[in-house]
């Protein structure tokens, strides 16, 4: 879609070289989530490793997939359907962990279970014992609850907190030391997971989200409504090779005129077209610069 020598995106180039490529921003930002979540923060990558383990032992197999439900009814527990890790949807990873952390106790027993009678499985107890994490938000207060609702759900499942690796580790931006040593495994959490997924997620945003496609896209939105400044008339006329004094001249003119289209959508902007090339017309002529910049 995107390729610029073969994709759709070159294709469209071919036939107008001022068309300019949008990548879908619900998309951007699930590529910025998974990007937080790579390789360069062990743990992180670990968790979800884990949980996509945990859905392929059980549901690769019917008899290990009954082995859970017996133990969910016998428990009267109602189960939530086990979802896979997705690199394509970030719904996928919350409905994946979310699915986990609700079936958590059967899926250790059934684990154990399974383990007891086919010797298979110690590694992904093992690993399922590693459930450590989930972060959203950027303030202490949201990762203390995290935390300890955490530790609450360890407690509850007879899970053991791993010992801390006492090493010392840049703490600028919470200290006024310039380094700090570990020595609690909430502070390990906090420095070595949460804030460095976060500050992965800020700096992919930025590459990403690029600054000059979403001004470009501000600028001729607030063109369409016939509300720009100067810097939105410069940035439309120098992307489509505009005169910026005539296109001014024209934006001035058409906000005199009283039956003008509204809007800022796709819509509007064909309603904009279909007004400009109206038969009995010359608006097009007219009103050249505009015309040339939305069509």
């Amino acid at each position: 879609m995107s390729g610029s020598l073969n994709g759709v995106q070159a294709k469209f180039k071919e036939k107008n070289d001022k068309t300019v490529f949008v990548h879908c921003y619900g998309h951007c930002l699930n590529l910025v989530l998974v990007d937080s979540l790579g390789r360069q923060n062990r743990v992180t990558f670990d968790f979800f490793g884990t949980v996509q383990l945990i859905y392929n032992f059980i549901e690769s197999s019917c008899t290990r997939h009954a082995t859970l439900e017996k133990v969910a009814n016998s428990a009267n527990i109602k189960l939530k359907t086990l979802k896979s890790v997705s690199n394509t949807r970030w719904a996928c990873r919350a409905e994946a962990v979310s699915a986990v952390k609700s079936d958590y106790g059967p899926i250790l027993i059934a684990i154990k279970e399974i383990g007891d009678a086919t010797k298979q499985t110690r590694h992904v107890t093992f690993n399922l014992e590693s459930y450590f994490k989930e972060s959203q938000r950027y303030d202490e207060d949201s990762f203390s609850n995290i935390y300890n609702e955490t530790l609450e759900m360890c407690k509850d499942n007879n899970i053991s907190i791993p010992d801390v690796k006492r090493r010392r580790v840049s703490s600028k931006i919470i200290y006024n030391e310039t380094q700090y040593i570990i020595l609690t495994k909430k502070d390990e959490m906090r420095i070595n997971v949460y804030f460095a997924t976060l500050g992965v997620m800020i700096s992919s945003i930025s590459v990403r989200f690029k600054h000059k496609t979403l001004n470009l896209i501000k600028s001729v939105g607030g063109m369409l409504k016939l509300e720009t400044n100067n810097e939105d008339k410069k940035i439309v006329a120098s992307a489509f090779n505009l005169d910026f004094h005539e296109l001014e001249s024209e934006i001035i003119l058409l906000k005199r005129m009283d039956n003008t289209p509204k809007g800022s959508n796709q819509k509007a902007c064909e309603e904009w077209i279909q007004w400009l090339t109206n038969y009995n017309s010359d608006r097009a002529a007219i009103f050249n610069n505009f015309f040339k910049a939305i069509k």
